[in-house]
């Protein structure tokens, strides 16, 4: 995961990698308990990689709120175990099965008691207050049941997500602001964030984690007290609701910050969309939804047409309600059967519906029902088939789901159907399979909701008729439901909700902005020579910056033979390590507290040599290939020849086994002081190096050329000087160049280990 941590990728792309990293350290867990510090550690690592430096972001919403390819790894191990126990169980023998059971429905199991997979099933069940019965029926936190072999996985997924929302926002939130909150909905957070830019998607990954620090958690590393943009008391509300310094972004969102004055404060701590109270309620209604029976009369009808002779056909269509909000489904399904009628009368028929619109009469409503579980048209359509196939009689099915007529064709050629354990509605498919097997089943495609009379066929137009019957039937059936059993009552307030939260998502990234710009203002150096600093007086305080105490570099007998194994090469390493020699690192501070940037040291290195850097034109590992650039090059952007020559240097570091540089890394200002717009790596404490004075110099006059004309590339130039390092070739690299470079590599790892 640490090489995910990369500025260039993109947050979906870090998740992606976190992903595969996650499935990796949790392969065939389901076998065995694994203990929480190897979960704590993989959701840190996680929380590090989509929140890129940002160390006090929570890990638990780090891991669940920013992106749909990667989930908690409590929640990725649950799935997993649930996942590959079902795959193995679905074909074991009964009594496998039944023994399975017995161990995993203890009631409280410790991580020394677990047997095998069965003891880990049910010890990882009970992280989030879930447990299984002798029967294989899942017991969740709430009155939810699922049997572990017969529902549907994804359905059984869904509410393992919510019960790890709950889990988490009762136990894993500790800030005081962030308690008592309500549950937030993961899957509408993530359609809300998943469309903006890689920007906006770092700014709301920060505020959705609450990484961004107040002064009052920084007071353990800092003096300041108060907002450093308004001197004000800083807090989350303060920066979103009342700082005077970002008052101009408040008066673009004038309307929206009236409303956000109306709502809970939870809204301003935690910018997240939350699920409804009722979720729970309505969940356990739709799992306890009965079949639906025939009309006994319509049924009657059928039995005597068919004894005549007649082969009944039926239309079938399902409908739902908010289609878009899969937390508001409502569903409802309808059987239209069709009366024994002529091709005159059909005529008749559809020559009355081009004059009148009128419905024939020869369709008849043989049954409609709301669906079980979760409410989706696939479900709708899926539970309308089956109510027909129970029938038991021959029939022509009819319906306008390409999903139905492929699912029936799969059935059809599939021998055992636990091999579709994995597919969704999988509690309907067992129980459509055997019906479909039945001979006298044929099922007829109708193109959904394209009724035109005037340019369709004479039989597309009859078809078409039968499923607007049933369409209608369907969404009658399902306003009546609405009446006589609300529920969704809150779904105008969830779409304001929706609406607000973009909108607030977008003030708090203009927000971001605008707190950036103003921090900025405050940072930038002003132009060299100004009347407010005195730039010139600090530049000589650079320039006479000689510490007379602190550690340089002192050569060990063993040193020659360790940098034989340099990646960046022999020579090359020989050669910095002469260079170490002539800087002097103090034990303290400068008196301006400048420290020290890579570039002046690169700098001052091939000021001494007379040489150009080493960079790397391969790979990592193996594929690392040393390429030794010229003095002044401007082939290489000059950024990556420093940052070249500080691998390098930190590199010998790791080879040598001891200390060659400062421990204390920091932005260091000196860079500032001599033109720069920003601070630059480096070290906070300032050495004495070779070429001191002319670099300042150097640096200063290419500083103030960049400031006249932007469009400027490259880095200073180097003089043509006497060295005051020797360079010498080293035959090692000649040896391993000609052999192949990988050697070299091994020599590296073997090097590295041994430290």
């Amino acid at each position: 995961m640490k090489q995910a941590r990369q500025e260039h990728l993109t947050l979906a792309t870090r998740a992606k990698l976190c992903s595969f990293a996650l499935h990796k350290a949790l392969w065939g867990t389901e076998t065995y308990v694994v203990r929480m510090p190897w979960l704590r550690d993989l959701r840190a690592n996680i929380a590090k990689t989509l929140v890129l430096h940002k160390g006090n972001s929570n890990p638990y919403l780090s891991c669940c709120m920013l992106s749909k390819f990667v989930n908690d790894p409590v929640v990725h191990l649950l799935q997993m175990c649930i996942r590959n126990l079902r795959a193995w169980l679905q074909f074991a023998e009964q009594d496998t099965f039944q023994s399975f059971l017995n161990i995993a429905c203890r009631s409280s199991i410790s991580h020394s008691q677990v047997w095998g997979p069965a003891g880990a099933f049910a010890y990882n069940l009970a992280r989030i207050n879930w447990h299984i019965t002798r029967e294989g029926v899942i017991h969740t936190d709430t009155n939810l049941q699922f049997h572990f072999l017969r529902d549907s996985q994804i359905d059984i997924f869904t509410q393992l997500e919510h019960s790890w929302m709950k889990h988490l926002t009762e136990v894993c939130l500790q800030r005081t602001e962030w308690k008592h909150l309500p549950i937030p909905d993961r899957q509408a957070t993530l359609q809300l964030t998943k469309d903006g830019s890689p920007g906006e998607q770092r700014v709301w990954a920060e505020l959705l984690t609450g990484a961004s620090m107040t002064v009052e958690q920084m007071k353990h590393f800092t003096d300041e007290t108060t907002c450093r943009l308004c001197n004000c008391p800083d807090s989350v509300y303060h920066r979103v609701m009342e700082c005077a310094a970002t008052a101009q972004v408040r008066e673009e969102y004038a309307s929206h910050m009236t409303v956000l004055f109306e709502h809970a404060p939870c809204h301003v701590q935690f910018p997240m969309v939350y699920q409804t109270e009722m979720h729970d309620f309505q969940h356990w209604y739709y799992q306890r939804v009965k079949p639906s029976d025939p009309d006994a009369q319509i049924f009657s009808e059928v039995q005597t047409d068919m004894s005549n002779g007649h082969t009944p056909s039926f239309y079938l269509d399902g409908t739902c309600d908010h289609p878009d909000l899969p937390e508001y489904r409502r569903t409802a399904y309808a059987v239209i059967y069709q009366r024994p009628v002529n091709e005159e009368e059909k005529h008749r028929a559809i020559r009355e519906y081009r004059t009148n619109r009128r419905m024939p009469e020869h369709f008849a409503v043989l049954m409609v029902g709301e669906v079980r579980g979760s409410q989706t048209i696939d479900r709708a359509e899926l539970t309308a088939t089956i109510q027909v196939a129970n029938l038991g009689i021959p029939a022509n099915i009819f319906s306008d789901s390409q999903y139905v007529l492929d699912t029936v064709q799969k059935l059809r050629a599939v021998r055992r159907i636990h091999d579709l354990h994995k597919l969704p509605n999988f509690d309907l498919l067992l129980l459509l399979w055997p019906l479909v097997q039945q001979v006298g089943l044929v099922f007829h495609k109708i193109k959904a909701h394209a009724l035109s009379p005037e340019t369709d066929t004479f039989t597309d137009t009859w078809n078409k008729l039968g499923n607007a019957v049933a369409d209608e039937s369907a969404k009658t059936t399902l306003k009546l439901l609405q009446r006589r059993a609300p529920l969704h009552t809150d779904v105008f307030e969830h779409k304001q909700q929706l609406q607000w939260k973009r909108t607030h998502m977008r003030y708090l990234y203009d927000l971001q902005v605008m707190r950036a710009r103003l921090f900025q203002q405050t940072e930038v150096a002003q132009p060299i020579g100004d009347n407010e600093r005195t730039w010139y007086g600090q530049l000589e305080l650079l320039k006479q910056w000689k510490p007379t105490e602190g550690f340089s570099y002192v050569e060990h007998e063993h040193d020659h033979d360790k940098i034989g194994a340099s990646l960046w090469g022999s020579a090359y390493s020989a050669a910095i390590l002469q260079w170490l020699k002539h800087v002097l690192w103090p034990d303290t501070q400068d008196t301006q507290g400048a420290g020290v940037t890579w570039i002046e040291l690169a700098l001052s290195f091939q000021y001494s040599v007379q040489k150009g850097v080493v960079i790397n034109t391969g790979g990592t590992g193996a594929e690392f290939r040393p390429y030794h650039l010229s003095l002044n090059t401007v082939d290489t952007e000059f950024s990556r020849q420093v940052f070249a020559f500080e691998r390098a240097a930190t590199t010998l570091q790791t080879l040598l086994g001891r200390q060659l540089f400062p421990d204390r890394r920091a932005p260091a200002k000196s860079i500032r002081i001599m033109g720069a717009s920003h601070a630059r790596s480096g070290f906070s404490i300032r050495p004495s190096f070779p070429y001191q004075s002319t670099i300042i110099d150097s640096l200063s006059n290419h500083y103030r050329q960049l400031a006249m004309n932007p469009e400027l590339s490259g880095g200073p130039t180097v003089p043509m000087l006497t060295p005051i390092v020797e360079w010498r070739e080293d035959e090692r690299d000649e040896r391993d160049a000609a052999i192949g470079w990988g050697r070299r590599y091994s020599r590296y790892n073997r090097c590295r280990r041994r430290r």
